[in-house]
């Protein structure tokens, strides 16, 4: 599985040339195809990173910034907004719904 959104840092030209696309064709197809932009594209995957990881005995063993970083974002208030903003719960919210 292409995991090159665990990449922080990764850029929409590096994305681009990596998949050898010119990135304005890169950026139309996300853009026309799941109405979104890149920044947001790849967090939605992050998001369900850290969704799978927290739903693993690494949570145990991890916090969720340690979690959070693992799955590509860069910082922990980066983490809590998309996390929120893709699952509608914060983070604790939702590990607590877990448990329910």
């Amino acid at each position: 599985v292409d995991q090159r959104y665990k990449n922080p840092k990764l850029s929409a030209q590096q994305l681009a040339t990596q998949l050898g696309v010119p990135m304005s064709v890169l950026t139309r197809h996300i853009n026309t195809s799941y109405g979104t932009n890149l920044s947001q594209y790849l967090n939605r995957y992050r998001t369900q990173e850290a969704i799978r990881l927290i739903s693993t005995e690494l949570s145990e063993k991890y916090t969720l910034e340690a979690l959070a970083l693992d799955a590509g974002f860069n910082s922990k208030s980066s983490f809590y907004k998309n996390f929120k903003d893709h699952t509608g719960k914060t983070p604790l919210a939702y590990i607590k719904s877990l448990s329910q």
